[in-house]
This record gives structure tokens, sequence and C-alpha cells, in this order.
């Protein structure tokens, strides 16, 4: 059982060296220029980043799940408490 434990932690050690070690490879190769990242040789838009605004009604089981999703998906995200 705690080998199992001791493995699952260190997959995902492994996987956030994974990304960690991507965006640092994509910074190297482009620039960020206004909400897009350009690549420095080429000129190519590899990425572009648009703003979306929407409102959910979750309790605060499904609200701490969101956050999460939002940070292990490195999504910048702003929180607003409605009360309806």
């Amino acid at each position: 059982m705690k080998q199992a434990e001791q493995r699952k932690e260190q997959q995902e050690r492994l996987e956030i060296a994974r990304k960690a070690q991507e965006q640092a490879e994509l910074e190297a190769k482009t620039k960020k220029v206004g909400n897009k990242r350009v690549d420095k040789t080429t000129g190519e838009v590899v990425d572009e980043y648009r703003t979306f605004k929407f409102t959910a009604k979750v309790n605060i089981q499904q609200a701490q799940a969101l956050v999460e999703f939002l940070k292990t998906n490195d999504i910048e995200y702003e929180t607003e408490v409605v009360n309806s």
C-alpha cells in the first residue's frame, strides 16, 4: 500500500517536472507579444490567449475541484463570490 502511494507521488512529481520543462522550452523558443506567443525564429503564432467570462452555480466541493483543475492546467483565473 505504501509503495503504491510512493509510486503515485513520484509519478506526480515527474509530471510536474515534465510540464515545467515543456514550459521552459516553450518560453526559450518563443516570446510573448500581446496575448499571443510567437516563435522567435519563424514569427509563427504558436499560442493565443483569450479571456472568457462565465458564471457557474456550484457547491463548495465543486468550486474547490474547479480551482484545482485550473491550477493543475496553469490557467489564470479570478474568482468572485456571488450570492444567489
